[in-house]
């Protein structure tokens, strides 16, 4: 069981997973844990319920989860079926989910493996695209759309790394 600093007395039962990355299961441990948020070692996490939406989009590491249903803690990766689209955000996947599985979105901290679409600056403000799970960064004092972090490095491939604002995931 993990513990984390914002919820010292909710602390998570991975049940047979070993970690958040690893977390994919049909069924919660233990009743009361979606949506809740912890920390460990740094980085946030958010409890949430996978949906592939109507496109039956698969989730992949390192790319966006939009919300779907914020108040019953569903994630989809379908940035067409999300809530706002491009101001949707819910956080990132670790890995790929199952359809209707639950799993662990960061939502705070340094991270790596970002699905961009390769042309995020170093300093930038990562912000959402129109493209599935996609990110990109702009320019800072831009004002057209809400980041949730920004750009740790240049990226002139699809694969960026970055730092996660939680307060913007909440």
């Amino acid at each position: 069981m993990a513990s984390g600093k914002f919820f010292p007395a909710a602390g998570f039962d991975l049940g047979v997973a070993t970690s958040y990355a690893t977390f994919n299961q049909a069924t919660l441990p233990r009743p009361g844990m979606l949506g809740q948020i912890n920390e460990d070692g740094g980085i946030c996490y958010r409890l949430v319920q996978f949906d592939n939406g109507v496109g039956n989009v698969a989730a992949a590491a390192g790319a966006a989860a939009y919300w779907k249903t914020r108040a019953s803690s569903i994630v989809t990766s379908d940035e067409s079926d999300g809530e706002g689209l491009l101001h949707g955000y819910a956080g990132f996947f670790l890995l790929v989910v199952t359809d209707q599985n639950y799993c662990f979105v960061q939502v705070g901290g340094p991270i790596t493996n970002l699905i961009t679409d390769g042309n995020v600056a170093k300093g930038g403000a990562l912000i959402l695209t129109t493209t599935d799970g996609t990110i990109t960064s702009q320019a800072a004092g831009s004002v057209n759309t809400k980041s949730f972090g920004y750009a740790d490095a240049d990226d002139a491939a699809t694969v960026g790394t970055g730092y996660l604002n939680v307060g913007a995931f909440i």
